[in-house]
């Protein structure tokens, strides 16, 4: 089952999003298209300037052929690592989204957040796509609490479930990967972040995950690759991804 993301399907191909933390040139936006980056996560809590220079950026920029997904990312512990000496408090993360979302296709609510239902009453008043994501840096999960946040999706009836959650061992990456595969939820994400959970930034998809997340500058979550990495590994080992981009390359 397709999903439509702004410009692009999610489903069929596996799609790789690039999280953009700071304004991107033009130059640097087209290196992005031409490498096979569909969409663009913003994150506005790490962008400087906050919501009134990303909104300026989202204006003022061309973002032709990517789908945009705003995040405005809630305080986690300090024990996280996550920078956290970078991440601010919004007094309100109603007004930042009622502010981007005309600007994006989707918005990523979490689980953690306590305005949860707000936020998601307010992008699907304005008809944008919801991500529901919940984090857990520590450890994965057991299989109950996993379920508690499949159902609250489904309460909420979000777009997208996604879970990101740390691999100790690979018994973990193992239940992540088997949990993909057999999820209820039609349009899933998953993680498993550290060492241990490397591999399924390129593995999961064959499971049933619909996006894989690359940094532009800097990690910023536990194992992640770069956008650029993501690349080379997607053309490598996913078929359906490699003939997607050479498609839509111009002929020479």
């Amino acid at each position: 089952m397709t999903l439509q993301f702004g410009s692009i399907a999610l489903g069929s191909i596996p799609r790789i999003a690039a999280i953009i933390e700071r304004p991107l040139p033009e130059p640097e936006l087209s290196r992005l298209r031409e490498s096979g980056i569909s969409i663009l996560e913003f994150r506005a809590d790490q962008f400087p300037g906050g919501i009134p220079a990303l909104k300026s950026y989202l204006e003022s920029t061309d973002f032709g052929g990517f789908a945009r997904l705003a995040t405005v990312r809630v305080d986690y512990p300090a024990d996280t690592p996550l920078h956290p000496a970078r991440v601010p408090a919004f007094e309100s993360r109603t007004d930042a989204f009622e502010t981007l979302l005309p600007l994006v296709d989707a918005v990523d609510v979490e689980v953690e957040s306590p305005e949860r239902a707000a936020l998601v009453r307010q992008a699907r008043e304005a008809q944008r796509l919801v991500v529901l994501s919940s984090h857990d840096f520590t450890k994965t999960p057991r299989p109950e609490r996993f379920e508690e946040i499949v159902r609250e999706a489904e309460a909420l009836q979000v777009n997208i479930l996604k879970l990101a959650v740390f691999a100790r061992d690979p018994r973990d990456l193992q239940r992540v990967l088997a949990f993909t595969k057999d999820c209820r939820f039609p349009h899933l994400v998953t993680i498993a972040m550290g060492e241990y959970g490397l591999i399924s930034r390129v593995a999961a998809p064959f499971f049933g995950s619909l996006i894989s997340y690359g940094f532009i500058d800097q990690a910023n979550a536990p194992g992640q690759l770069s956008a650029a990495d993501l690349h080379a590994e997607f053309l490598r080992y996913h078929p359906a991804y490699r003939a997607d981009f050479e498609s839509r390359r111009p002929a020479t």
